[in-house]
């Protein structure tokens, strides 16, 4: 595996020796870096300030892609991995460099604002995608300043700022299974009032027998700005109804994938958030207060009867200090939070004829976090940039099982967490940067409330990282990255997608690429690609059986993606993608195999009038049969099927 590693490594040093190396040969061009504001570190940086290897979807980039929600644009990002349960679009797992891929797999916010489910769950469909600015995506854990929900990364959504009184969007497409998807956004601005609201409707009678769906998202978001003072509100109400067509056996698979074990598995759900915050800037500092109450209720058959409830509240204040000691210019910030979860029905029932039956859980699980930080980044010149940070977490759970009292506890955990980083500019157009974070997960973060186990530890991680961004001509960029991430007590899913404990040590090492090209006359490029190894370098399980040297469950060795298109305002814009993913194992003792696969995707879009807009998108052209994620050993692999071709098309009308 290492000489694996370090040959892989040889090759893109390689690659990136060749490239530096036409460009000394060439005329030398003086490009600066994107001047990209970063807003998901807590104090808005420029990209070639970051000390990680932060991706930026711009604007321009989010309008190449037929996005149906923010999943399909987090395919695009170098080192992170989405993974989807099948065709069922609420689902799916998050992970980044090697991370083990969990429906709490990072923190997603949107203006600054956490939209995670109150649990920490990636709802990918309360995620407003109307009217995109930016995203930002920070890979490296992000533990030193968000807690240990950001052990996975935190990914930042910025809506645009209007400039007119009045801009509405609507949208309508329909396309393959009777799938529908209207939206209508209207915002504006009105003397000092920014507004912004969207409301989406998308239903679908799916791919696979019984994976439909019927989403609804209801988003407001409201923006004061006065004096130095801004004020915020968001509201954001997001009603889920699907189908779970559940998990295929492989002989199933390959006799006919779109049949379903489970005709009666369906979900319905909501979630609410409330988020109002406020912002001052004084002369030479700022604060901000922000508040967030978050409410999900709902139930799931899949395969037994699932029942819950829970909400979570979230206060945080920080204060950021602006200052200058000769020439070191620097910014301090102090911050504290309180994070009160509780999850207050977790009921699981078993199954007869399509309905519940007999009550076999009935739990209430109930955490309290205080976090405390502090961060200091200091300008040393116009090349070298510090930064250093660290966060105090003090964790209460309480646990209760009424059915089994014996799995009842009540613990307290603590953990530091620090980051040191440093960022040297070359040049305006090539920076250095290296990176070292300490994290912590939290078992309630790592594992659902329906697992069985209260024995579980918090995972203690070590991030290290470096690498190199760069844009020699107006129309290249590129950025690469290596990273090492060692974990104790990584805690793992074994015997099934509701069974866990803690591996002793693991070890995720690898490298991670981005490239856009521009080329003239309106072609352009992209392409990611990451290569990583996730391994237990520790693990003797429960069962006294040892997995050393075997590789983490759902994490493949191959990420890579490539775009291609070509836009002009006779032709419009088209583009094709092409995602691939190497194998990956569905159990600790390596015996059960998701094969590799290549999806390729399309999208033609073109303005008719100056406010009309067509468009039409294939997924799965060549109608792959895949799956992302699967349960199971060898002989015994269940697998959530991913949807066949499919074509879609629609109109936009501006106003």
């Amino acid at each position: 595996m290492k000489k694996r590693y370090f040959l892989h490594s040889a090759i893109f040093g390689s690659i990136v020796n060749l490239i530096l190396g036409s460009s000394i040969l060439g005329k030398e061009i003086k490009t600066e870096l994107e001047e990209v504001v970063v807003s998901a570190t807590k104090t808005e940086r420029e990209l070639r300030e970051i000390s990680t290897n932060v991706t930026v979807l711009t604007e321009k980039d989010i309008e190449k892609y037929d996005a149906r929600d923010v999943s399909e644009l987090l395919r695009q990002i170098p080192g992170f991995n989405i993974s989807a349960f099948g065709g069922v679009h609420a689902d799916v797992y998050v992970s980044s460099r090697g991370n083990v891929p969990l429906t709490r797999g990072a923190q997603i916010l949107v203006n600054g604002i956490e939209y995670n489910n109150p649990s920490g769950y990636f709802n990918v469909l309360a995620i407003p995608i109307g009217d995109i600015e930016r995203i930002e995506v920070i890979k490296s854990p992000v533990t030193s300043l968000y807690g240990n929900f950001a052990t996975g990364g935190v990914v930042n959504i910025v809506t645009k700022r209007p400039i007119k009184s009045i801009e509405p969007l609507i949208s309508f497409s329909y396309g393959s299974f009777d799938t529908q998807r209207y939206s209508a956004v209207i915002k504006g601005l009105t003397n000092k009032l920014e507004y912004y609201v969207e409301g989406r409707f998308f239903k679908t009678q799916g791919w696979q027998d019984n994976s439909w769906e019927e989403n609804k998202l209801f988003n407001t978001i409201l923006k004061y700005n006065l004096d130095g003072i801004h004020m915020g509100f968001h509201f954001n109400y997001a009603p889920i109804r699907n189908g779970y067509p559940g998990t295929l056996t492989e002989k199933q698979f390959k006799e006919n994938p779109k049949h379903t074990n489970q005709p009666w598995g369906k979900a319905d759900s909501y979630t609410l958030i409330l988020a109002p915050y406020f912002e001052k800037k004084f002369k030479n500092s700022k604060l901000l207060f922000k508040l967030k109450y978050g409410f999900q209720e709902g139930w799931v058959i899949d395969p037994d009867y699932f029942d819950f409830r829970n909400y979570n509240i979230l206060p945080e204040v920080n204060y950021s200090i602006f200052h200058k000691v000769r020439n070191i210019s620097g910014v301090l910030l102090l911050g504290a939070e309180y994070r009160h979860l509780n999850n207050e029905k977790i009921k699981a029932y078993t199954i007869k004829n399509g309905k519940k039956d007999r009550l076999y859980q009935d739990r209430e699980w109930e955490d309290h976090t205080i976090g405390l930080f502090i961060q200091e980044e200091l300008e040393f010149s116009k090349n070298l940039i510090f930064n250093m940070g660290l966060r105090y977490d003090q964790v209460k759970t309480d646990f209760q099982d009424r059915v089994n009292p014996f799995l009842n506890f009540k613990k307290r955990h603590t953990a530091l967490s620090p980051k040191v980083g440093l960022t040297y500019n070359f040049k305006d157009n090539l920076n250095l940067f290296i990176n070292y974070s300490r994290g912590f997960r939290n078992p309630t973060t790592a594992i659902t409330a329906f697992m069985r186990n209260p024995n579980l530890k918090p995972e203690k991680i070590n991030s290290y990282e470096i690498g190199l961004r760069w844009k020699p001509t107006s129309w290249l960029y590129f950025n690469t990255a290596l990273f090492l991430i060692d974990t104790n007590d990584k805690i793992i899913r074994v015997g099934g997608p509701r069974v866990a404990e803690n591996a002793g040590k693991t070890r995720s090492k690898g490298i991670e690429l981005g490239l856009n090209i521009d080329f003239p006359r309106g072609f352009y490029a992209s392409l990611n690609y990451t290569y990583q190894e996730s391994e237990f370098e520790k693990y003797k399980t429960l069962a006294g059986l040892s997995y050393k040297n075997n590789e983490i469950p759902l994490v493949p060795n191959h990420l890579l993606g490539v775009g291609l298109g070509y836009k002009a305002n006779w032709f419009g814009n088209l583009i094709i993608t092409a995602n691939y993913s190497g194998k990956r194992y569905t159990d600790v003792a390596n015996t059960g195999v998701l094969g590799d696969y290549l999806v390729i995707d399309a999208k033609y879009t073109r303005k008719l009038k100056k406010n009309l807009e067509v468009f039409v998108s294939g997924k799965n052209l060549t109608d792959e049969r895949y799956a992302e994620v699967g349960f199971g050993s060898a002989g015994n692999v269940e697998l959530y099927l991913m949807p066949g071709f499919s074509i879609l098309g629609g109109i936009n009308v501006f106003f």
